[in-house]
C-alpha cells in the first residue's frame, strides 16, 4: 500500500526571508552570551590545563565550604601567582593577584552574615563597623607588603632608602575624611605668591580666574562624589656622595614618587591603573588625587652607580588641605643689589602694592616672625646640594649658610634679616644680608618661605616650607668697594661705594662720614628753598605743575647720589663705567697701573665738538679719570683706582624740572660733560647706570637683566658736579 507523505506548505518569499532573519538572530544572541561570559573568559585565558575549571578570583565566585586547596586560594592569600595581563582587553587587570577591595570584603562579608550579632544597631553604625571589619582583613592579608602609616595630616614621614629599593606608606581613611589642618594666621594682604612678571597684569589676572574656576570645579565634583582632594608632597633630605675617580659627574640620581588611591602595590610592576608616578626634580615632587578612602604612596630609589655610595633619606607627607612642601621652579623673586669682597645684599620682590602709611603697608614692616629666609652656598662647594636645590629639607640639613629666624637681625649672623620699602615702587620687601663670604667668589642664594610663612612643622598646612630657584652673584675683587645700606638720611641708598679699610676700618664709620656730608648738604639746600613762595597761589608759584615739596624730593636724590657714587671694581671690562684714580696706587699692594695702560687713547665724550688733538687724550691725562666725584672721597677715603657707575640722565632733567629757576641748576649738554657725569638707561642686559632702588634681576642660570618695574628714584647730576 502506498502511503503518500503530507506535503508541507510552501512558504512566501517574505516568509523565507522572516524565517532566515531569526535562525541568524538567535545564533548570534547564542554566540554572545557564549563569549561575554567572565568567568567562561579567565578560564580559557588564564587558567592552565591542570587547573581547567577552576576559579582564579575566588571572591568573584561561589565557592564551597570545603573548598580550602591551596590552588584554588588567590595569590594574595599564599595562592600562585597570576598573570594579570588580559589579552582580550590588551591590558593589564589592576586586581589580578591583589586583595579584595574593601567593598568586595564587605560585601562578602554580608553574604555569608550569620545570625545577627547588632540587633537593634543603627544602619549607619552596621556599615561603619562593617567598614572597619573590612579594612583590618584588607591590612592582615597584605602580609609581606609592609605598609608603613603616614603620622596624621600634614604630618610628614621621614625614613631612610638604599638604592635599588622602594618603601610604602599609607595615608588612612580616617584623615582622609578627618577634620583640616591649622593654616596659622597667614600673610597681611592675602598674599600666597610672588606674581609672575613674565607676562602682562591681564594676562595674569585672566589665568588666575581660569585657575580659581577649575579648582571649584574640582571641589564641587569631589563633594557631589564624596570625596577630598589629597595632596601628597616629598623633599629628599640627603642622598649619596661621590666617592669615585675624578670630578663628580652630575648630582645622584632622583627619587620617584608613585601615588594610587585604590591599591597597596603602588609602586609595583602590576600597577593598579589609577598609579601616578613623578620622579622627583632636584629633591621635589608633589601629586595630588582624589579619594574617599585610604592613599597608597611609594616612594622608589634608583640603583647606586659606579662612584656612587650611602643612601637617600626622604620625608613625605600627605594633606587634605594643601601640599607639605611647595616649590617654583621659576624665575626667582629674589634680587641682587650689589656685593663687595666678602658681603652681597640681595632684596625679594615687592609684598605688596599697599601704598605707605595703609595698615596692610605697616603690617608687612612690622610682620613677625619674618616670613621669608635664605640658603646661601659657594660655587667650590655647589655638589653638596646638586639634586636638592627645590628641597627645603635637603638646604636645611646641606646649605653652606642659612639664616636664622630666631634673631634675624643679628649683626653677627651670616645672613642678616630685615624689612624695608627702599626702591621698587617703595613698597616693602624683605632685605637679607650675606656675610663671610671671599673675594671673586660665585654664590647661590637660594630664597625659601618659612613654613608656611607663619608657622612651620607637623600639624601644620604648608608648614613644610616652599622653595624657589637660585639667584647666582658674584662677589667683588679689588676691596676698595664697601656695601653700604641703612643709611639714616639717604635711606635709598644700597650699593657699594668707593672705600679704605685702612683709613676707614668698618661699614659704620665709613657709613656716617658719606651720610653726614650729605645731610649737612642738605640743610643749606633747604634755607635757599625757604626764600622760594612755595605756598602761594597757583599763579604765583613758580611751576603750575611743580612744587617746593617735588623740588626737595629731587635734590635730595641727587645729593645723595652725587655725594655717594656707586662703586665697581677696576678690573671691571663693563664699557660704560668710569675710571677714577687712575694715577693712584691700589690699596691692596701698592701697586700702580702699567704706564701702557695709561697712554691709552681714552675719550670720555665722543660727541664733543672736534677740536685739535682731541684724538689724543690718554687714560692717565684726562680731568675725570685721575680723580673722584667729589674731593673729600680723595682726600679722607683715598680709595685708590676704581670705576663708577654713573647715575642716569633723566634723573638731571627731572632735577631741572622740579625746582625753581632761581636755584641755578641746569644739565651738562652732550659732549660738554654729559657723558663723563651720566649714564643712559637700558631695557636690555644689565643696570648700565645707577638710581635709587636699582637692583640686578638674576635668573637661575646667571642671566642678568634690569627689572623693568624699578620706579625711578633719583641719581641726578647737576652741570655744578660735571667733572670733564
Amino acid at each position: 500500500m502506498h502511503i503518500q507523505c503530507p506535503r508541507l506548505p510552501k512558504l512566501t518569499q517574505l516568509q523565507s526571508r522572516f524565517a532566515a532573519s531569526l535562525g541568524a538572530s538567535l545564533l548570534l544572541i547564542a554566540i554572545y552570551f557564549v563569549l561575554s561570559s567572565p568567568r567562561l573568559a579567565y578560564a580559557q585565558e588564564l587558567g592552565s590545563p591542570s587547573d581547567a575549571g577552576q576559579d582564579t578570583r575566588p571572591w568573584l565566585a561561589e565557592r564551597g565550604p570545603d573548598d580550602e586547596s591551596t590552588s584554588s586560594r588567590p595569590a594574595w592569600d599564599g595562592g600562585p601567582p597570576i598573570d594579570p595581563w588580559d589579552e582580550e582587553l590588551g591590558a593589564y587587570v589592576e586586581d589580578f593577584g591583589l586583595p579584595p577591595t574593601e567593598e568586595v570584603l564587605i560585601n562578602d562579608q554580608a553574604e555569608h552574615e550569620v545570625p545577627c550579632t547588632r540587633c537593634g544597631a543603627k544602619p549607619e553604625d552596621v556599615a561603619s563597623e562593617q567598614a572597619e571589619e573590612g579594612k583590618s582583613e584588607l591590612r592582615k592579608r597584605q602580609g609581606t607588603q609592609a605598609l608603613q602609616d603616614l603620622p596624621g595630616n600634614n604630618s610628614p614621614g621621614r625614613s631612610n632608602i638604599t638604592g635599588g629599593e622602594i618603601q610604602r606608606w599609607i595615608f588612612s581613611r580616617e584623615d582622609v575624611n578627618g577634620p583640616a589642618g591649622d593654616a596659622g594666621s597667614g600673610l597681611p594682604g592675602g598674599f600666597v605668591d610672588f606674581e609672575d612678571q613674565s607676562t602682562t597684569y591681564e594676562e595674569r589676572e585672566r589665568h588666575r580666574k581660569l585657575r580659581e574656576e577649575e579648582e571649584r570645579r574640582v571641589k564641587s565634583k569631589s563633594k557631589r562624589q564624596n570625596q577630598k582632594t589629597v595632596y601628597v608632597a616629598i623633599n629628599t633630605c640627603s642622598q649619596p656622595t661621590w666617592s669615585g675617580n675624578g670630578e663628580q659627574p652630575d648630582s645622584p640620581a632622583q627619587l620617584t614618587l608613585f601615588v594610587s588611591s585604590s591599591s597597596a602595590q603602588v609602586g609595583a610592576p602590576n600597577a593598579p591603573s589609577d598609579q601616578i608616578q613623578v620622579p622627583l626634580h632636584e629633591g621635589f615632587a608633589r601629586i595630588n588625587v582624589t579619594a574617599r578612602g585610604d592613599v597608597y604612596i611609594a616612594i622608589r630609589s634608583p640603583t647606586l652607580g659606579n662612584g656612587w655610595r650611602g643612601s637617600w633619606t626622604y620625608s613625605v607627607a600627605a594633606s587634605i588641605d594643601n601640599y607639605y612642601y611647595a616649590a617654583n621652579d621659576g624665575l626667582p623673586p629674589l634680587y641682587l643689589v650689589d656685593t663687595d669682597t666678602e658681603s652681597a645684599l640681595l632684596v625679594t620682590d615687592n609684598l605688596t602694592q599697599a601704598d605707605a602709611g595703609s595698615d596692610e603697608f605697616n603690617q608687612w614692616m612690622d610682620i613677625r616672625p619674618l616670613p621669608f629666609t635664605v640658603f646661601a652656598q659657594g660655587n667650590n662647594t655647589r655638589n653638596n646640594i646638586a639634586g636638592m636645590r627645590l628641597s627645603y629639607c635637603g638646604l636645611t640639613e646641606s646649605a653652606d649658610l642659612q639664616a636664622s629666624q630666631t634673631n634675624p637681625d643679628d649683626a653677627s649672623a651670616p645672613i642678616q634679616m630685615s624689612m624695608v620699602a627702599r626702591g621698587l615702587g617703595y613698597k616693602p620687601k624683605q632685605q637679607f644680608v650675606i656675610r663671610g663670604l671671599n673675594g671673586s667668589s660665585t654664590y647661590q642664594a637660594i630664597l625659601a618661605m618659612y613654613g608656611n610663612s607663619s608657622t612651620i612643622g607637623d600639624g601644620v598646612v604648608g608648614g613644610g616650607g616652599k622653595v624657589w630657584t637660585a639667584t647666582n652673584f658674584t662677589t667683588k675683587s679689588d676691596g676698595n668697594c664697601a656695601l653700604l645700606y641703612n643709611l639714616t638720611f639717604c635711606s635709598s641708598t644700597a650699593y657699594s661705594v668707593p672705600s679704605n679699610p685702612f683709613t676707614f676700618p668698618n661699614t659704620t664709620s665709613l657709613s656716617t662720614f658719606y651720610d653726614t656730608y650729605a645731610q649737612d648738604l642738605y640743610t643749606n639746600f633747604s634755607l635757599s628753598l625757604q626764600l622760594i613762595p612755595c605756598n602761594t597761589s597757583s599763579t604765583a608759584r613758580y611751576s603750575l605743575s611743580k612744587t617746593c615739596d617735588d623740588c626737595s624730593r629731587a635734590y635730595k636724590e641727587w645729593l645723595c647720589a652725587v655725594t655717594i657714587p656707586r662703586c665697581e671694581d677696576f678690573s671691571s671690562p663693563l664699557p660704560y663705567l668710569q675710571s677714577r684714580n687712575v694715577a693712584q696706587a691700589f690699596i691692596a699692594n701698592d701697586s700702580f697701573l702699567p704706564e701702557a695702560v695709561l697712554q691709552q687713547n681714552y675719550n670720555p665724550m665722543w660727541d664733543a665738538p672736534s677740536l685739535s688733538g682731541a684724538s689724543q687724550q690718554v687714560l692717565g691725562g684726562t680731568f675725570a679719570s685721575n680723580r673722584s666725584r667729589n674731593s673729600r672721597i680723595d682726600e679722607e677715603v683715598r680709595p685708590g683706582p676704581y670705576k663708577e657707575l654713573l647715575p642716569c640722565e633723566d634723573l638731571c632733567f627731572d632735577l631741572v624740572r622740579s625746582c625753581p629757576s632761581a636755584l641755578g641748576f641746569a644739565c651738562p649738554a652732550p659732549g660738554r660733560g654729559l657723558e663723563a657725569g651720566y649714564g643712559k638707561r637700558s631695557e636690555g642686559v644689565g643696570v648700565r647706570c645707577s638710581f635709587a632702588g636699582a637692583v640686578y634681576q638674576v635668573a637661575a642660570a646667571g642671566r642678568v637683566g634690569v627689572g623693568l618695574r624699578m620706579v625711578v628714584g633719583g641719581l641726578v647730576l647737576a652741570l655744578s658736579w660735571i667733572l670733564t
